[in-house]
């Protein structure tokens, strides 16, 4: 995984909470019973690499260089277990953390051990964002293992109903525990044939969305007016407003119809385009549906296309 990178759609000021919550989160031990040895060179515990520092943390003949003990003593704490208070020494009351997260007491220690350094500005943020990125595999995998699982159990409840002659798309909300006379009045219906299954409003009644009569209705205007539809589909806009906006003398009007979407008024709208409109029954604005700058971005590269 490349360096800085980010899973999780992090940015740079979230990168540099991250790295403040470490380096606040790194102890500091007291040191006043941790041996120090100068032993010039040295081949350091940790890191294997070799050194020649003085006053460096000895234990049993083994040196850790300051790099990763911290001189401050960051790494060092109580070592549980190593004799019964209070026969414990200075030497056996101290230990050094070690990679698993266990304490390795100074004085009994005869073997090499590798120390967990906890210094904050050893820890590198890189390493912790790849490490999200390695959880976030393992969720996406185990849900997709789960979604599988979930199919292939949807597709054997959907199976008898595919077989008596269902569609799969409606076989399949069937068995998701969708309202079935809201599948089967969808299915039963010749005015969505016109449209593939996984048509965004055919798709809206298999997930439960709206009801059929509701599609029905948003399909009578989605020729003229697709943008309206498809707000209603998403459930920008209400499918009653919508209604009443085209029956108060929008239906004529497909551009004032966006007008509206893009944020306009109603009335006010309709004023600038000397329309005729019924300004009683005409339903208040409903703000900024669709972002006109992108609109018309959109529409530009459309006619340059054709």
């Amino acid at each position: 995984m490349a360096k800085n990178t980010n899973p999780f759609g992090m940015i740079k000021s979230d990168i540099d909470k991250l790295r403040k919550l470490v380096a606040n989160s790194a102890p500091t031990l007291d040191v006043n019973f941790m041996r120090r040895s100068n032993p010039g060179n040295f081949r350091c515990g940790a890191c294997n690499v070799s050194k020649t520092q003085k006053n460096v943390a000895n234990v049993s003949n083994h040196w850790f260089c300051l790099q990763c003990v911290n001189p401050n003593g960051t790494g060092l704490e109580q070592a549980p277990g190593c004799s019964p208070q209070p026969n414990r020494t200075d030497d056996h009351k101290w230990g050094i953390r070690l990679h698993n997260g266990s304490t390795l007491c100074i004085g009994c220690n005869s073997n090499r051990v590798r120390v967990r350094s906890v210094n904050a500005n050893s820890i590198n943020v890189d390493d912790v964002v790849e490490e999200l990125h390695n959880i976030e595999s393992e969720i996406n995998k185990r849900v997709n293992q789960r979604n599988a699982k979930k199919k292939a159990t949807l597709t054997k409840q959907a199976a008898p109903y595919m077989h008596a002659g269902l569609a799969e798309p409606f076989a399949l909300a069937i068995a998701r525990g969708v309202d079935e006379s809201e599948v089967m009045d969808l299915w039963e219906s010749d005015w969505w044939k016109q449209y593939p299954a996984d048509d965004e409003l055919i798709v809206s009644v298999l997930k439960g969305e709206h009801g059929e009569d509701v599609a029905r209705t948003i399909n009578e205007f989605r020729g003229e007016h697709p943008e309206l539809a498809h707000a209603c589909i998403v459930k920008d806009v209400k499918v009653d407003w919508a209604t009443m906006l085209l029956d108060a003398g929008f239906d004529e009007h497909p551009e004032a119809v966006v007008n509206v979407l893009c944020g306009g008024e109603p009335p006010l709208v309709a004023r600038i385009r000397k329309m005729k409109v019924d300004n009683e029954g005409l339903p208040p604005g409903v703000g900024m549906i669709i972002d006109p700058i992108q609109l018309a971005a959109e529409r530009e590269a459309k006619q340059g296309e054709e």
